[in-house]
């Protein structure tokens, strides 16, 4: 944000001054249509500025804003004056910057291609995340916030236990959930279980199904696993990004296998690629958000 404020972030325009070797053009990754500079890539740009208007709206506000960085970010507290002191509000503006500048260099250095749903998610999440660590008694879930930012600005310091606490969240817009669960007898009979749901909360797939004797974990995995199968063979795999969610900690195996024991290290490697990758998201929850998931999983025992 210092080198934003002070216009020395190396954006094209100012390498092709320096003279540096290896930049061919200095037109915007994000949009093709402008020259690549501080103002463009971060406030004026098309992309960039459907981001601004994106978060600003969860609050219902409408933006007017000034293209000087500088003044920008000193108009920014004091657009609303509500929120003014509001510690959410205060931290869109880094997270719009930091995650515009790393998907930048995403498209130039790795090939990618601009993508503003996966940058407008990664923006709730990046944001959900910094508020929380600042927030840390606040007891209101991740997902909440990501779903709805503004849910951080009207809850003060005492959110109750409240609905929200407590029940299913929708996906965030452009995005499928897929809440799964592993269920085991003391007979050691395994099922899974998973509903798959759009934004507007429509169920559109479900499974249900024995896998056999085995662990509880292992029944948590085989979900997960029966989830991403269901999932990549569906009408649905590319129109959509998925979030898979699971009561279990075995969510963190996923994200990085070498943490999973040896014992499903396998079976974990052959999920992990689907969300290593970035453009999916696996999550851990209460067991009494995922009610739905538990009862097919229950069911699937027989």
């Amino acid at each position: 944000m210092w080198l934003i404020l002070h216009e020395r972030v190396p954006v094209k325009v100012e390498l092709l001054k320096r003279g540096v070797s290896g930049v061919a053009d200095d037109l915007c990754p994000l949009c093709n249509q402008a020259r690549e500079t501080v103002e463009h890539l971060f406030f004026t740009c098309s992309v960039a500025w459907q981001l601004w208007t994106s978060s600003a709206r969860c609050w219902d506000v409408s933006l007017v804003l000034h293209r000087n960085p500088l003044k920008f970010m000193v108009g920014w507290p004091h657009i609303c004056s509500k929120l003014t002191k509001d510690t959410m509000w205060l931290l869109i503006p880094f997270a719009i910057v930091w995650t515009l500048w790393l998907h930048r260099n995403d498209i130039i250095f790795r090939g990618k291609s601009c993508d503003f749903v996966q940058l407008d998610f990664n923006i709730k999440l990046r944001v959900a995340w910094w508020w929380k660590a600042i927030k840390s008694e606040s007891s209101i879930l991740m997902d909440s916030i990501i779903y709805d930012p503004s849910l951080a600005s009207s809850i003060g310091e005492a959110y109750p236990l409240s609905r929200a606490y407590w029940c299913w969240s929708l996906p965030p817009s452009g995005f499928l959930k897929f809440n799964v669960d592993g269920a085991c007898s003391h007979e050691g009979k395994c099922g899974v279980g998973g509903v798959l749901r759009d934004e507007n909360g429509s169920t559109l797939m479900e499974f249900s199904l024995s896998i056999g004797y085995g662990s509880a974990l292992m029944a948590e995995i085989v979900a997960i696993k029966f989830a991403v199968e269901r999932f990549t063979s569906s009408q649905w795999a590319n129109r959509s990004r998925l979030v898979v969610e699971s009561d279990n900690t075995s969510v963190d195996w996923v994200l990085n296998p070498s943490l999973a024991s040896p014992l499903f290290s396998k079976l974990v490697q052959g999920i992990s690629p689907f969300f290593i990758e970035g453009r999916w998201s696996i999550r851990h929850i209460r067991r009494i958000q995922n009610v739905h998931a538990d009862f097919l999983a229950k069911a699937g025992i027989g």
